[in-house]
């Protein structure tokens, strides 16, 4: 959940909640506390394997 009050988060914040809302790693804080589950996010994971394959490392 993210807490992130209008006025209170800049535009490029905003821009980041709404890509991990629409990739389902996080909800807005609505008060709504429904059980759910997201995707691992590990983007060290991902950043270290796009490293390799550019690099030519296994």
């Amino acid at each position: 959940y993210i807490y992130a009050p209008p006025g209170l988060i800049t535009d490029k914040h905003a821009r980041m909640h709404q890509t991990l809302y629409a990739g389902g790693f996080a909800r807005p804080l609505s008060g709504d506390w429904a059980d759910w589950s997201h995707p691992r996010l590990n983007a060290a994971e991902t950043i270290a394997t796009a490293m390799r394959d550019r690099l030519g490392i296994s």
